[in-house]
């Protein structure tokens, strides 16, 4: 009987997340999927996107390619909320040098661009470092929006994704407001702030200490 392969390439990069959810899932290898590229949609705004590929013609996307049984595929679905959230498409990448069919999740064609959450994104990231993907490709997914991590200051960041002010922040941290807007603007540096400020700013923000600086 012919394999059931599945690629995926946002949040089931993540073995561990993988595992759980698709227990009789095999990883055979990763691979690229041609003329897609990588973004962030959202069917209903706010900083609550997830990962999705769209058609474009020259670029690319790293997967990883897995065996699924019928349990796994069932378990996927209800995961990617298969058919309204997302849906399904037969393609083809190459794998250990032969062509081979494959099924992706794709998000509906009514989503829009929009940020993902901190959590979800450190998810996909700790996905693309287990399978030793080149992170550029994620992180480019940000930039096609100018919703970058590494462009943008990360304090600034972070306080947009909750949904504050600099005022509100400043009161939530127990620091001055000019501090704040000093880091936010790059004036300072926040790795040259006292800790108990980082620490402080970092418990208002919902982060690790290190997602700052």
């Amino acid at each position: 009987m012919k394999e059931r392969l599945y690629i995926a390439y946002g949040s089931n990069l993540n073995i561990s997340q993988m595992s759980y959810r698709c227990p009789t899932a095999a990883f055979r290898g990763v691979s690229v999927l041609k003329d897609y590229r990588l973004c962030f949609k959202s069917l209903y705004g706010g900083n609550n996107a997830f990962a999705t590929i769209e058609p474009c013609m020259g670029a690319e996307v790293p997967v990883a390619v897995w065996k699924i049984e019928p349990r796994d595929e069932y378990a996927l679905d209800r995961y990617e909320g298969f058919p309204v959230h997302y849906y399904k498409k037969n393609l083809t990448v190459s794998l250990a040098g032969r062509k081979v069919d494959v099924m992706v999740y794709i998000m509906n064609d009514k989503a829009s661009y929009a940020s993902p959450s901190e959590g979800y994104f450190k998810t996909v990231l700790e996905g693309y470092q287990s399978m030793g993907l080149n992170v550029d490709y994620l992180y480019e997914a940000l930039d096609n929006h100018d919703l970058t991590l590494r462009n943008t200051n990360p304090l600034k960041y972070y306080r947009n994704n909750i949904g504050v002010t600099q005022e509100e922040l400043a009161e939530l941290a127990g620091i001055p407001l000019s501090s704040l807007q000093k880091y936010e603007s790059k004036h300072r540096e926040l790795g040259k702030a006292s800790v108990g400020m980082v620490v402080r700013l970092a418990e208002a923000l919902g982060v690790e200490v290190k997602c700052l600086v």
